[in-house]
């Protein structure tokens, strides 16, 4: 009985995320050049993490999710990457692991719009109301300069995305409207003493 000599697999090629011949995972660069794969089904995640992967790659992955593995190759045996490239790969793991619902956006404006629509016109109506005669004007440029500082204070806020964890930036811009409402809230009774009836 004559042995057949055995084939040896084909080449294996991790730059080009493919592992026997066979294709695992999506190759795209990050905006710092790195070169980023991204596994296509499970059993491809585990060839790309465990078989084509090198030790000093950076892998990342959505905790607790099922998802695609991203290998961020490091040929230059980096300590750590760039801010961008971990924010890169980070999406392409979080994005393709866990999808939100489209009506989360389409009620979040929902409620923004609902607030400016109780908000502006109660307050201009109350501004034109109980405004001096000669400083209406005056004070009207006051409400909307406080509508620019309120923008501004937004925009401070929004620059801290990547420099504060998500829980603690979102819990402190929930809470400061919440404890802004319970002051003015008791406040409501001095108020209206103020306006001297006017409605």
């Amino acid at each position: 009985m004559v042995r057949k000599p055995s084939v040896p697999p084909p080449p294996s090629d991790p730059d080009a995320g493919v592992w026997q011949g066979r294709s695992v995972a999506r190759v795209t660069a990050s905006p710092d050049g790195f070169l980023v794969l991204v596994g296509r089904t499970a059993r491809d995640n585990d060839v790309l993490s465990i078989k084509l992967a090198s030790p000093k790659d950076f892998w990342f992955h959505v905790a607790g999710e099922s998802g695609s593995h991203v290998v961020v190759r490091n040929p230059d045996n980096l300590e750590a990457l760039p801010r961008e490239t971990k924010k890169f790969a980070a999406s392409l793991a979080a994005g393709s692991g866990l999808k939100v619902s489209p009506m989360w956006l389409v009620a979040t404006y929902l409620l923004h719009v609902i607030g400016e629509m109780c908000l502006s016109p109660v307050g201009l109506s109350t501004v034109t109301k109980l405004a001096p005669e000669r400083a209406t004007s005056l004070m009207m440029g006051v409400w909307f300069l406080a509508t620019a500082v309120g923008n501004y204070l937004g925009g401070r806020a929004a620059s801290l995305y990547d420099t504060l964890e998500l829980p603690t930036l979102f819990g402190f811009v929930a809470a400061v409207p919440i404890v802004a409402g319970i002051v003015l809230a008791l406040l409501v009774p001095q108020i209206k003493k103020l306006m001297g009836g006017v409605n």
